[in-house]
């Protein structure tokens, strides 16, 4: 099983730390806490690489995405 930390994950989906931690705080991403003990201060997660395909597979779009302005036609 391969697991990504989270710059790793954040590498991946070219995105911030900030970004990742906030999906995974939202429970948008699934995690996995390794820390030794469940008192620890500072959690260890760690994302599956199964869990990490299935959020880009639901966010997956078949059409492209028209991106900045649109320009006005002249009359």
């Amino acid at each position: 099983m391969q697991l990504y930390k989270i710059e790793e994950v954040a590498e991946q989906l070219g995105a911030s730390k900030q970004q990742v931690t906030r999906l995974l705080a939202s429970e948008e991403l699934p995690a996995i806490d390794i820390s030794a003990s469940a008192g620890r201060h500072r959690r260890l997660l760690r994302v599956r690489a199964d869990d990490l395909e299935a959020f880009l597979e639901k966010r997956r779009v078949s059409a492209p995405v028209q991106c900045g302005r649109r320009r006005r036609r002249r009359r």
